[in-house]
């Protein structure tokens, strides 16, 4: 795709309602983007998608050729380091290609790259300490295989994946549900979190233009694209009503894996876990059980060795004691 037609793919983006359907419907029948932005009338809009649509649309296009243009979006688009990323571009994601109406745009701020060999991590925002533990071990073991880990940079679990696979000197994906601009990411707590993301190596994308506050709607909208940049989801705690299980329900939907580590039985965020592996999620209690099923990516660390070959400091006989001692729960 041409940089001048993926930035009209952008300002169309603007648009409500103009989803991944509407803009392959409009680019059909209209010859281009850039000439449909230059050229619609109500009567045109109508003949190219629906007198409904091009009602609901015209006020909004007339106001957006008002108040700007492709240079000076582009111009935006560079301030904030977002790079544009369309399903006919190399760079787009193979496995986010085959998906049911992929994005027709990925907003990324940080290295293009980094969106292959996806493993998503996901489950519930009142995340345990059990829970973060697993997450943070299993995020690390991944990377350590190859995997780059795929989250939501939501509080709990979500934060949780992205800072093992960052403690392991690996790489993570934190997908949006708004825009991927430092002002508008959320939860603000995170935003630091994010641009340790895009330092590493790793990048943070999104559907949505700079700016766009996130809505309820638009999670559901999110965690599509999780699925779609992932080999595999694994839920590692999460009750039976969280957003993390309606995740897995659409990666079953787009022919993904499902992974699910076991909890108590008595605590409310295990039963979701739980549920998945009596529903025939495959029970993971270490790296192994997934790369088993998936397969690992060997590659090398820039001193020659694998990044699973991990070794302790040196410790004091002190030190070594007070390890020794340390168990998975919390002592006094």
């Amino acid at each position: 795709m041409t940089d001048e037609e993926r930035i009209y793919r952008h300002l169309w983006n603007f648009i409500p309602k103009m989803g991944p359907k509407t803009i392959e419907t409009l680019e059909q029948n209209s010859g281009s983007l850039s000439y449909a932005w230059q050229n619609a009338t109500p009567r045109l809009l109508a003949e190219w998608l629906t007198e409904n649509k091009a009602e609901n649309m015209y006020p909004y296009l007339q106001q957006m050729r008002d108040a700007t243009g492709p240079e000076a979006e582009q111009r935006r688009l560079d301030a904030l380091g977002i790079y544009l990323v369309a399903p006919e571009d190399e760079a787009y994601p193979p496995l986010l290609a085959e998906i049911h109406a992929p994005p027709h745009v990925l907003y990324v701020r940080g290295d293009v790259n980094a969106l292959t060999n996806g493993l998503a991590i996901v489950g519930t925002r009142k995340a345990s300490q059990y829970g973060k533990r697993m997450t943070k071990r299993l995020s690390s073991d991944l990377v350590a295989h190859g995997y780059t880990i795929i989250s939501g940079l939501a509080l709990g679990i979500d934060g949780a994946a992205h800072e093992g696979a960052l403690e392991a000197d690996g790489l993570t994906v934190a997908v949006l549900g708004g825009g991927v601009d430092d002002e508008t990411i959320t939860p603000r707590r995170h935003v630091s979190l994010a641009r340790r993301i895009i330092e590493s190596g790793g990048a943070v994308v999104s559907e949505y233009p700079p700016q766009t506050a996130p809505r309820t709607t638009s999670f559901p909208q999110r965690n599509r694209i999780i699925n779609g940049l992932s080999h595999g989801v694994l839920v590692t705690e999460g009750s039976p009503k969280s957003g993390a299980l309606i995740t897995t329900r659409c990666a079953t939907d787009e022919n993904r894996d499902v992974f699910a580590v076991p909890g108590p039985v008595d605590q409310e965020g295990s039963r979701g876990c739980n549920q998945l592996i009596k529903e025939g999620a495959k029970l993971v209690e270490t790296v192994e059980d997934i790369t088993e099923e998936l397969g690992g990516i060997s590659f090398q660390t820039p001193e020659g060795q694998t990044r699973t070959d991990r070794t302790l400091p040196e410790m004091t006989a002190t030190e070594q004691a007070i390890y020794e001692t340390l168990q998975t729960e919390p002592l006094p």
